[in-house]
């Protein structure tokens, strides 16, 4: 994957190109660019995966930059993020695939690529062959602080462990067709995500597939910094919402049992 970000605003640059880059690790390259027709230069030999532009992408407004693309037949279909608060709402007009402030925070700009790109299945089609280069690539580092499969700690256990650390940082489960997070502050689980879901909802359903896939494997990296708040989808004590997930998934398997008793029948 390459992601192509485009701004004429130097820090907004930064923030986002530091934001892909922790993300992502070896699994993409991210370039940053302050002009879009040096931009365009570069997309002659190398065509991007995805397009951020800001709303100025230095020689022209990220509006214009857009309209090119669109017009470039061996680009027309890479997906495309506009940071332009003024554009909202007509992203069917101006044939774009997503919107944000022109301001927004590099976590939510994150966020809404990570989601396009799931969406597509242009992120499920080339994680088969690179989830195992991103764990091994992360592994080296200082962030992370636990790895191995689900066969040794149960996840249950692995959230119990993390929150009594007091632990901040990100919780990634490879499963077969999807890839869980669960975000963590100061050992409190602030959040998570899975294939679209987010809060409560998504971390049950995490609790779920990982009850069902035991081989899946797991680590956790570290981080220093709080997340946005835009990560924050539950406020729930880890006993209060540990108690929720157990009541979940105690019904998912009567639920499961009597489906197998009816066909038994």
């Amino acid at each position: 994957m390459r992601f192509a970000i485009i701004s004429s605003d130097p820090s907004q640059l930064e923030s986002i190109r530091a934001r892909f880059v922790n993300r992502f690790a070896v699994e993409a390259e991210v370039s940053a660019m302050g002009s879009a027709l040096y931009a365009l230069t570069e997309f002659e030999r190398d065509e991007p995966t995805l397009i951020v532009s800001g709303k100025h992408a230095g020689d022209m407004t990220g509006k214009e930059f857009l309209e090119i693309v669109r017009e470039d037949l061996s680009l027309t279909t890479i997906p495309f993020v506009l940071l332009d608060s003024d554009a909202k709402g007509s992203a069917e007009a101006l044939d774009i695939d997503r919107i944000l402030d022109t301001d927004a925070h590099s976590a939510d700009v994150l966020r809404a690529c990570f989601d396009l790109l799931t969406a597509t299945g242009v992120y499920n089609d080339l994680r088969s062959g690179s989830r195992v280069m991103r764990r091994q690539a992360s592994s080296s580092g200082n962030a992370i602080k636990a790895s191995g499969t689900l066969e040794v700690l149960t996840l249950f256990d692995l959230v119990l462990s993390l929150s009594q650390g007091g632990k901040t940082g990100t919780l990634f489960v490879l499963l077969d067709t999807s890839e869980v997070r669960m975000f963590f502050e100061k050992g409190q689980v602030i959040g998570g995500m899975v294939e679209g879901m987010s809060g409560e909802a998504a971390i049950i359903e995490s609790f779920r597939r990982a009850n069902d896939l035991p081989s899946a494997e797991f680590f956790f990296e570290a981080s220093a910094e709080p997340f946005h708040e835009s990560f924050h989808t539950t406020n729930l004590a880890i006993n209060e919402l540990l108690l929720k997930v157990a009541v979940a998934l105690d019904h998912h398997r009567a639920q499961k049992d009597a489906r197998v008793t009816k066909g038994q029948q």
